[in-house]
């Protein structure tokens, strides 16, 4: 496999710039070409040239997943390449323009008790980058374990759910695109969105997402190309920090609970009180996929009244903190 070239584009988001990559060997690959606005068109060209190669002779577009700042850009560097477009096929609706964010995860922010004027709120939130309208015979399926051909070596597909349903990593020898599946300086949200194994119900994205960190921990990771910041190594001492981080977490959450029942969402205002805009939504997601583990866990009880989730200490936990 011939060099990995880091291709930094901007986004109009407050995470800065994406990393587009180019794998550059036959057939040429760009994974993740960024956000579908005029200055990301304009650095991934100049990054491309600077690398020595035309938008023209891009061959391949993987896409680790849906979200807008790393995929929307797909279409046009697809309508200047003729190259074909991968993805896993549980992100096929976010690149369709079949995903509404708020349509589809409604149902489970009213369960957690998200009062109407915070809906609202949301709702009239507007995404700076145009939205996805693939069509989804643009779209070939990704599926975990594949093999990309790239020069004379592989690239080998893993379905790494958690950030997304449907994000995928690239590894081989000892290189790992990530997405947003590692990142040096942060922790990935793990955003709510639905199970689509299980339809009307909610993807429980943080224990997945745990779970993916075991597989990516196992591997012979020297090099992780993250969707953003710098390349890094040292993913063993990364997975323990991340561990440690959200048990840190769940400790916290825990903490602004007693005997009195309180919703989801009724936690995330005490544990994030100072949050706004899109930052609801991720601080929510957040909690949402903590609460699950503290269930799980028998810390926290639950109950539904009226098809919204009141949850408390367990009784016994409730005695230890007294």
């Amino acid at each position: 496999m011939q060099p990995i070239i880091r291709l930094p584009v901007p986004t109009p988001y407050p995470v800065g710039p994406v990393n587009s990559y180019l794998i550059n060997s036959r057939p040429y690959t760009l994974v993740d070409p960024g956000p579908n606005t005029e200055k990301a068109r304009a650095a991934l060209v100049e990054g491309l040239t600077r690398a020595g190669l035309r938008l023209e002779q891009i061959e391949r577009i993987v896409i680790t997943h849906g979200h807008s700042d790393h995929a929307s850009l797909a279409g046009w560097v697809k309508s200047r390449s003729g190259a074909p477009i991968l993805a896993h096929p549980y992100e096929l609706a976010k690149l369709t323009g079949g995903y509404d964010v708020w349509r589809d995860v409604e149902p489970f922010l009213r369960a957690g008790g998200m009062p109407e004027k915070v809906l609202d709120y949301l709702r009239a939130t507007v995404d700076p980058v145009p939205p996805m309208k693939l069509a989804p015979s643009d779209i070939s399926p990704l599926e975990d374990g594949e093999l990309l051909a790239a020069g004379d070596d592989w690239l080998e597909v893993l379905h790494l759910p958690g950030h997304s349903v449907g994000h995928v990593g690239l590894y081989g020898r000892g290189d790992f695109l990530a997405g947003d599946f590692l990142l040096p300086d942060i922790t990935p949200n793990p955003v709510m969105e639905p199970d689509p194994g299980h339809g009307g119900k909610r993807s429980e994205s943080l224990r997945q997402y745990l779970a993916s960190l075991d597989r990516v921990a196992a591997l012979d990771v020297r090099t992780v190309w993250p969707g953003h910041g710098e390349p890094f190594g040292g993913v063993t001492v990364l997975v323990d920090r991340i561990r440690k981080h959200h048990t840190r977490r769940l400790d916290h959450i825990l903490s602004f609970f007693g005997e009195e029942w309180v919703t989801p969402y009724g936690i995330t205002a005490r544990v994030y009180p100072t949050l706004d805009d899109f930052n609801v939504f991720l601080g929510f997601s957040e909690v949402a996929g903590h609460l699950d583990l503290l269930k799980e866990q028998g810390r926290l009880v639950c109950r539904d009244d009226g098809g919204v989730l009141y949850l408390r200490r367990a009784p016994d936990m409730t005695a230890k903190a007294g």
